[in-house]
């Protein structure tokens, strides 16, 4: 789906953060939806533009776009977290989860 403020971007990205926020509120707008799932995200992302935190990296210097940064700084618990479940398993049971859990295949991000 393409946003069609995006078709002529003459303008300054100040202007352009206005357009998508304006055609962002459109698109989340209060509507019935038939998919009970679909409605609950519908409203949620909803509040949140309301709320104006979906587009605040925007408008707002020191906002990152993404939650690479956080993850990343979680990782070292995560990691902490399945070793200390580790050490809890069977002798057998241990040497198969650490080569699961050290496997290329198992990470993902």
């Amino acid at each position: 789906m393409t946003l069609s403020f995006t078709t002529h971007c003459r303008f300054s990205p100040a202007h352009q953060a206005i357009a998508l926020n304006d055609e962002l509120t459109n698109l989340l707008r209060d509507r019935a939806l038939r998919d009970p799932d679909n409605q609950r995200l519908l409203n949620g992302a909803g509040a949140q533009q309301d709320r104006g935190n979906l587009l605040r990296f925007l408008s707002q210097d020191g906002v990152e776009p993404t939650n690479n940064r956080a993850e990343r700084d979680l990782r070292p618990a995560v990691i902490a977290r399945k070793v200390h479940t580790l050490r809890k398993t069977e002798p057998l049971t241990l040497a198969a989860s650490l080569a699961a859990l050290l496997s290329p295949q198992s990470s993902s991000g």
